[in-house]
C-alpha cells in the first residue's frame, strides 16, 4: 500500500501551518461562546468548576475525550 501522507518537509510544514491556523480559529471561538453565556441573569450559574475539572481530566486522558 503506497504512503499517501506528506512526502516532503515543505508539505509537512504546510500541513502544520494549516493545523496551527485551525487551532487559532478554534481558540478564538471560545471567548465568544463565553461572552454569549453572559445573558444569564445569574453569573454564578454560568460558572461550572466541576465541568472545568472534567474537561481538564479529559484533555489529560488524550485526544477525542473532551465532553461537556
Amino acid at each position: 500500500m503506497p504512503n499517501t501522507g506528506p512526502q516532503t518537509l515543505i508539505e509537512i510544514r504546510s500541513l502544520i501551518d494549516a493545523l496551527d491556523g485551525d487551532l487559532v480559529d478554534l481558540l478564538a471561538r471560545r471567548p465568544r461562546l463565553v461572552r454569549a453565556a453572559a445573558f444569564r441573569a445569574d453569573g454564578r450559574a454560568v460558572r461550572a468548576p466541576d465541568r472545568a475539572e472534567r474537561v481538564i481530566a479529559a484533555v489529560r486522558a488524550g485526544p477525542g475525550r473532551v465532553r461537556s
